[in-house]
């Protein structure tokens, strides 16, 4: 462990923040004035790729201003998460040889030793393996993003886990694997490219760990993406194939990419049985309940 804890003093280190942003600017800067508050390690740098998705509040123009130093991309509102991260790593990855990637998003608070913490862990690992930072509720110091095994979010432990799967809110991953695995896939729009990304490191042979600590607060996301009982049928399927909803197509993609055909089309009778008769989906899921228990 001291090996590994020296080495990762040792030498230079240049980041990559990587941030996505769309119309909420005391948000955005927030997020940023506890990036650029945090501790670095000695001959460590940061340089900040911030995607502005065609803010109406002019995000962009609003950090470049309080913080010329950051490189601001413009999008055209199309762009949502994960295309806008994808846009925010490919101007990372031209402009520079970095030899960190740090996924950060702007309604994320990270800790004044998070990116120290996150490159310890990494150091662990030899920089190898990427590394999502757990983050907790700032009301209720609950689990809120971070690694999984199965369903099952993993707790800090005082060391580094292997997880299946990461949420993207905070992630360090160095150039080991994204020299291995490249870009996130420019496929999805908003969701399934954090959980996508992770797993293909897995399945390449390579591991993906959640962090030791805790190195950030972020409130969960409290809009349900299947809508309220309230809502029309129609508004629900207008959900259901939204990019912001569960985005049914690309969600088949996901399912199909890796778990099989089989289970792809399960998905996709499954949110249209709960829209369309939602009684029936009630039984079944009772059924099936019973039957597992």
């Amino acid at each position: 462990m001291e090996e590994n804890v020296n080495s990762f003093e040792a030498g230079s280190k240049q980041i990559a923040v990587l941030i996505t942003c769309f119309n909420r600017v005391a948000t955005t800067l927030q997020c940023l004035d506890h990036l650029f508050q945090a501790t670095l390690p000695e001959n460590t740098s940061i340089e900040v790729f911030l995607v502005d998705d065609g803010s109406p509040d002019l995000t962009g123009q609003k950090v470049k201003s309080k913080y010329p130093q950051v490189n601001v991309i413009q999008g055209d509102g199309n762009l949502y998460w994960s295309g806008g991260m994808y846009k925010a790593w490919e101007e990372a990855a031209k402009s520079k040889d970095f030899d960190f990637y740090l996924w950060l998003n702007d309604d994320t608070h990270i800790f004044p030793e998070a990116i120290v913490e996150l490159l310890k862990d990494a150091a662990i690992t030899h920089s190898k393996s990427l590394i999502v930072g757990s983050c907790l509720s700032n009301k209720d110091k609950s689990f809120t993003y971070g690694g999984y095994v199965g369903e099952v979010s993993l707790l800090p432990s005082g060391v580094p886990q292997k997880c299946d799967f990461t949420n993207g809110n905070l992630v360090l991953v160095p150039k080991h694997i994204y020299t291995k695995i490249g870009n996130l896939n420019k496929r999805y729009i908003h969701l399934y490219g954090d959980y996508d990304y992770s797993m293909r490191v897995n399945q390449a042979g390579l591991s993906c760990y959640s962090s030791s600590q805790f190195l950030a607060t972020c409130e969960p996301n409290e809009k349900s993406y299947w809508g309220t009982d309230d809502m029309s049928t129609w508004q629900k399927l207008k959900l259901l194939h939204h990019p912001k909803g569960i985005d049914l197509k690309r969600g088949f993609y996901f399912k199909k990419y890796h778990f099989g055909t089989k289970v792809g089309i399960k998905v996709v009778l499954d949110a249209y049985l709960r829209i369309l008769t939602p009684a029936l989906h009630r039984l079944i899921k009772r059924k099936k309940s019973k039957v597992k228990g």
